[in-house]
């Protein structure tokens, strides 16, 4: 069960991915859309690292800074189209990640090798599959 400064950092982290989307004229509002949005942001993102000499690569915390904002915004869209019973969770091992019925879903992790792995680690169909999935328990 999560505290509620957690839940409070939550909170204030996708606010955070909200005011980013909005700052380029993207509608980030917890929709099946939005996930499509994020995607092109991170895609934006992999192809930056992908293209960066040594000089201007961004540390590793860096990018697992990037891949929180947006994986807790693919979270809670992911627990909002789920519904009742999906909530947030937290262990010093996994991080942050939703969970149904002792089903667990990682999209901080999906965020991070989305960003570092390319368009072969798509968030749209993780979500898909995911939140189908969620739903079933």
């Amino acid at each position: 069960m999560l505290t509620t400064e957690m839940e409070d950092y939550i909170k204030k982290i996708y606010e955070k991915a909200v005011e980013h989307g909005q700052s380029i004229n993207k509608n980030l509002d917890f929709s099946d859309k939005s996930i499509v949005e994020v995607e092109g942001i991170l895609d934006y993102y992999s192809k930056d690292l992908k293209n960066s000499d040594e000089a201007r690569k961004p540390t590793d915390n860096q990018i697992k800074s990037v891949a929180t904002i947006w994986g807790i915004y693919l979270g809670e869209t992911m627990r909002r189209k789920v519904g009742e019973g999906c909530i947030w969770e937290y262990n010093k091992e996994q991080g942050f990640y939703i969970t149904v019925n002792g089903a667990d879903a990682f999209p901080i992790n999906k965020a991070y090798r989305r960003i570092v792995l390319g368009s072969e680690d798509n968030i749209i169909s993780f979500y898909e599959i995911i939140t189908d999935k969620l739903m079933e328990n």
